[in-house]
């Protein structure tokens, strides 16, 4: 039996919403299987692009440094990033820091920037370039840049420093401890670490009477981790000192210099001084060095007399420690 009117108009209506979702389900399944791409270029434009001859290659260009003028300072680390940072600073390899013929061209441009009334950011950008240099053609730049008001560019002109690895660095060490910022003092001495060998007892000799105990601490760093013959007069003039501290922390490293001389001032200045700790110190490093327990700076001295002609001068760590630990055993006090 047929429906009424009125229930076939409402199966209708039905219907038809069905048939509408579906429609819409059909529509969003089909977008999402094929998303729309790009607007491509004209056929037309394609083709003539393609058949355009590709130009000859030119000989690459070193790039001629970037006028600071127009430098856009850094966006502030702690505002929202953004998805196109308006500055975003070249990573340089430090191994190929800067083009070898441009190295001139930095300098002359850092210094320029730094002789006149430029901003902080002006002058933060061109000496970018320069704390990537580790070159010592860098050392006019990072000189006047240690005389700057600012204590963000003396502090680049430190960061410049510290992969230096030339002698020609020790200077603006020496200029950078005369710095009012503990911080670019004690900064400053890490351009030493990599100096081994080289005569650095000037500004290692001024850091260890600074009145900062951080920086006084940097420089003994320094010369624990290069143990070297070499900072021996600073050594000495630390073992001599009237400081307790300073004759504590010579003693240290005095143990790990291999020297003959190191174990002359042991014996000599820190088990006569009038700090019962140094005593102390110096008599433990002794035993350490040698293997040998004598009790007073008289039987330590007469020992020493004895050996010292025996003992290797110019050894390196190895051959230095190779023949205490001989020596030892040879005693029947191998360790």
């Amino acid at each position: 039996m047929d429906s009424p009117p009125s229930k076939r108009r409402i199966y209708f209506i039905l219907l038809l919403c069905i048939l509408g979702l579906l429609a819409v389900t059909v529509m969003q399944w089909h977008r999402y299987l094929h998303p729309v791409q790009p607007s491509a270029p004209l056929r037309h434009e394609v083709q003539a692009e393609q058949a355009r001859p590709a130009p000859a290659p030119a000989a690459p260009a070193a790039p001629a440094p970037a006028p600071v003028a127009a430098a856009t300072p850094a966006t502030n680390v702690t505002e929202e990033l953004k998805p196109f940072p308006t500055y975003r600073p070249a990573v340089i390899p430090m191994d190929n820091p800067v083009p070898g013929e441009n190295l001139a061209d930095y300098v002359e441009e850092a210094l320029r920037v730094l002789r006149r009334n430029a901003s902080v950011e002006e002058k933060l950008a061109a000496m970018r370039p320069i704390e990537n240099m580790c070159h010592p053609a860098a050392m006019p730049a990072i000189m006047l840049a240690l005389e700057d008001d600012s204590l963000l560019v003396r502090d680049a002109a430190v960061e410049a420093m510290k992969f230096m690895d030339d002698p020609a660095v020790i200077p603006a060490v020496e200029k950078a401890l005369d710095d009012a910022d503990a911080d670019i003092r004690e900064d400053a001495l890490v351009a030493l670490n990599v100096l081994f060998g080289e005569d650095i007892n000037g500004p290692l000799s001024k850091a260890i009477e600074d009145k900062n105990p951080d920086v006084r601490s940097a420089a003994f760093d320094v010369m624990l981790l290069q143990s070297s013959p070499a900072t021996l007069p600073t050594l000495e003039k630390a073992v001599t000192h009237d400081s307790e501290g300073l004759q504590q922390n010579a003693v240290m490293v005095l143990e790990e210099v291999p020297d003959p001389h190191a174990i002359d001032l042991l014996i000599n200045e820190a088990l006569l001084s009038d700090f019962d700790s140094v005593r102390a110190d110096a008599t433990e490093a002794l035993k350490r060095v040698t293997g040998q327990s004598r009790g007073s700076f008289t039987e330590w001295a007469q020992w020493w007399d004895a050996q010292r002609g025996s003992v290797p001068q110019g050894a390196d760590e190895d051959a230095w420690r190779a023949y205490w630990s001989d020596f030892r055993a040879s005693r029947g006090d191998a360790r």
